[in-house]
């Protein structure tokens, strides 16, 4: 679900994908655990979730203009703001 997807950003750690605390973990499933951490993890700014907006954007606009997908399902949707406080 795209929307749930974007309004999730502003949640998930940076670089988590490289921390091995969360290897094999759906994206979920890294949030939550980074929420459960004694010193959470920074997370990701507001610019970083609209550059990932942005790319996810372009990715489904390419496929739905090479008929790949009848429609990008995310157009019009973006990132709420990030978490007040910066990027924790």
């Amino acid at each position: 679900d795209w929307r749930e997807l974007f309004n999730q950003l502003p949640n998930v750690p940076v670089g988590y994908s490289r921390q091995r605390a969360f290897s094999n973990m759906t994206l979920r499933q890294v949030i939550e655990l980074a929420d459960e951490m004694d010193e959470p993890p920074l997370r990701l700014t507001e610019k970083s979730c609209t550059d990932y907006a942005i790319q996810i954007n372009s990715l489904l606009n390419w496929a739905a203009k090479e008929e790949i997908l009848t429609k990008n399902a995310a157009k019009g949707l973006a990132p709420p703001r990030a978490r007040l406080g910066g990027a924790r």
